[in-house]
């Protein structure tokens, strides 16, 4: 994956901010998000939460340049996530929001992690579980196909299940505190088709559905359709969300908050 080329972090929904919230409640301080990509949950963040004092870091040159054009007091540095570009012991919690599953080594990331948090400060993972055999996505990557549509547009070189993210928090000695998924049977339904789409389509690997169509494309009907679905799919995933979580049943994406030890 060329991450100079495909931009992440565009237009976060109100339920992606509202949970985001969720899993930072309590914090205070300094935060890094870490691959903020454009930085829109980064300002969604720091918007709902003027308390707080926030940096993004992007490896994406472009990514930044973008975020920096309208920062809105967030401060947005180009850097890598094995060699972060901050001093030791300098924020008080990490967010990292899909980013481990694309990293070659997540121990270099862990390790600078615990470098730039102060002791006891707070990491904050949003990670999915392709490696969960309670996903239609474990099983999907079974069919060759779709296997190969998902890697060339999704980017990830590593596939969770729950046990295998936990071991990896925890032996970079961080204490797991609390967990929650979100992403269950409709959701992980539409997910496992997507990427097939759109190799259908023969989109590049850069194309993002959201980007293309609720954010570049220019007003008109198209538009107004694309962000009407949009809205739809999010208000189902999010009643879907609130029905299993109830009853605490795993799903595709997992909530991570754990303090450095």
């Amino acid at each position: 994956m060329d991450h100079q080329k495909k931009i992440f972090g565009v237009a976060p929904g109100p339920f992606e901010v509202k949970k985001a919230l969720k899993l930072l409640e309590g914090q205070k301080g300094r935060i890094l998000d870490l691959g903020c990509g454009l930085g829109k949950l980064t300002k969604a963040i720091k918007k709902n939460r003027p308390d707080l004092e926030i940096y993004g870091c992007d490896i994406s040159r472009e990514a930044i340049k973008k975020a920096k054009k309208d920062s809105q007091k967030v401060h947005f540095r180009v850097g890598s996530s094995d060699c972060l570009p901050y001093k030791e012991n300098f924020f008080d919690a990490v967010f990292a929001r899909h980013v481990l599953e694309h990293l070659e080594e997540i121990d270099l990331m862990m390790s600078e992690v615990k470098r730039v948090l102060k002791k006891k400060g707070n990491f904050y993972s949003i990670t999915p579980l392709e490696g969960s055999p309670f996903t239609f996505e474990y099983w999907a990557r079974k069919i060759e196909l779709i296997k190969q549509a998902r890697d060339k547009y999704s980017g990830h070189l590593h596939f969770f299940s729950f046990k295998d993210l936990r071991g990896v928090i925890e032996k970079s000695n961080f204490r797991v505190e609390n967990y929650f998924f979100e992403g269950f049977f409709l959701y992980q339904l539409i997910d496992c088709f997507y990427f097939p789409f759109l190799v259908v389509l023969k989109r590049d690997f850069s194309f993002s559905f959201r980007d293309a169509f609720t954010v570049r494309r220019k007003p008109g009907l198209w538009r107004k359709l694309a962000i009407i679905t949009k809205m739809t799919l999010e208000i189902i995933f999010e009643a879907e969300n609130i029905f299993w979580q109830k009853i605490k049943t795993p799903g595709f994406i997992i909530y991570f908050k754990a303090t450095r030890v």
